[in-house]
């Protein structure tokens, strides 16, 4: 029952778009309640702030450059990792796997689950000797590189503006 979440705030410049909020929180907390890990201060309010950039909230959103489609631009290589499959003899993701078709990526529903199950992957692939926190989620979430560093620190200056 989304009367059971509360309302996020807006991401600054954007419409209020809080048909997200619930789904959000919902798996988030949904994840959590299967043993997966996210840095402990981590805001449901940050994926919002996710989606804002990655789709302006259209969840039919496709990327020019990349196989990446709806709400949180999840790629087909991504889809791949989330149901399971073995990329170069190793399985990235071996339990709690999603399987789901390029389709089913429009449905905001489908598309939030993956792709807080995605980050859920990627907290766990953060660097050792690295902070695990939401800047280090963010940032190999998008790529561990100078690019992924620019990614984490554009969604969390909106976020905190957002706030």
């Amino acid at each position: 029952d989304s009367d059971d979440y509360n309302k996020l705030n807006a991401i600054k410049t954007f419409p209020a778009h809080h048909e997200v909020d619930a789904p959000i929180q919902f798996w988030l907390a949904y994840w959590k309640t299967q043993g997966l890990r996210f840095p402990v201060d981590f805001d449901p309010l940050v994926v919002k702030t996710m989606i804002a950039i990655e789709s302006s909230f259209k969840p039919t959103a496709a990327s020019r450059k990349s196989t990446a489609t709806g709400l949180m631009q999840i790629t087909n290589s991504t889809r791949r990792d989330l149901s399971g499959q073995r990329r170069n003899g190793y399985r990235l993701i071996k339990d709690h796997i999603i399987s789901i078709n390029q389709v089913d990526l429009n449905d905001p529903l489908i598309n939030i689950a993956a792709g807080i199950r995605w980050l859920a992957a990627k907290f766990q692939q953060i660097p050792s000797g690295h902070k695990r926190n939401t800047h280090n989620l963010l940032k190999a979430y998008n790529q561990w590189n100078e690019e992924g560093d620019a990614y984490a620190k554009k969604v969390l200056q909106l976020y905190e503006q957002s706030k």
